[in-house]
C-alpha cells in the first residue's frame, strides 16, 4: 500500500512541473486536430456532391432514355390498335354469314336496310370508341408528362 501511494506521489511530484507546458501543447493539438477534421470533412463533403452530382445526371439520362423509349412504344402500340380494330372488322366482315331472309323482296329489301343501318350504327360506335381511346391515351401521356415536369422542377428546387 505505501508503494502504490510513493509511486503516486512521485508521479505527480515528476508532472507537476511539466503541467503548463502539456497545457499549450494539448491546446495546439487540439487546434491542429480540428482544423484537420474540418479539411477533411470538407474534402469528403465535396466529394459527395461530386458523386450525387454524377449519379443524379446519370439517373437524368436514363430516365429521359426510358421516357423516349415508352413513347415509342407508346406510339407502336397506338398504331397497332388501329391495325387489330382494322383486322377485327375485316374479321367482322368475313365471319358474318350470308343470310337468305324470307319474305317478299320488299320485305327483303327492308330487312337489308335495316341490318345496313344496324352495321353503320354499329361501325360509328367502334369508330367513337377509337376516337374515345385515343385521347385518353394522349391524355395520360400530358399528365405524365406535367408530372414529370412537376417533379424534375421540384428536384431542381431541392438541388
Amino acid at each position: 500500500m505505501t508503494r502504490v501511494w510513493l509511486r503516486g506521489r512521485l508521479r505527480a511530484a515528476a508532472l507537476r512541473p511539466a503541467r503548463p507546458v502539456w497545457m499549450r501543447l494539448r491546446a495546439r493539438m487540439q487546434h491542429i486536430a480540428a482544423s484537420a477534421a474540418q479539411a477533411e470533412t470538407a474534402r469528403l463533403r465535396e466529394g459527395l456532391d461530386a458523386q450525387r452530382a454524377e449519379q443524379r445526371a446519370e439517373t437524368d439520362r436514363r430516365v429521359a432514355e426510358l421516357s423516349r423509349r415508352l413513347d415509342d412504344l407508346e406510339n407502336q402500340l397506338r398504331l397497332m390498335g388501329a391495325q387489330v380494330a382494322a383486322n377485327d372488322e375485316r374479321i367482322g366482315d368475313l365471319e358474318r354469314p350470308a343470310v337468305e331472309l324470307p319474305g317478299t323482296d320488299r320485305e327483303r329489301a327492308q330487312a337489308r336496310r335495316l341490318i345496313d343501318e344496324v352495321r353503320l350504327e354499329h361501325e360509328r360506335a367502334r369508330s367513337r370508341l377509337s376516337a374515345i381511346a385515343f385521347y385518353e391515351e394522349r391524355i395520360s401521356r400530358l399528365e405524365r408528362r406535367a408530372h414529370d415536369g412537376a417533379r424534375n422542377g421540384a428536384s431542381a428546387d431541392r438541388g
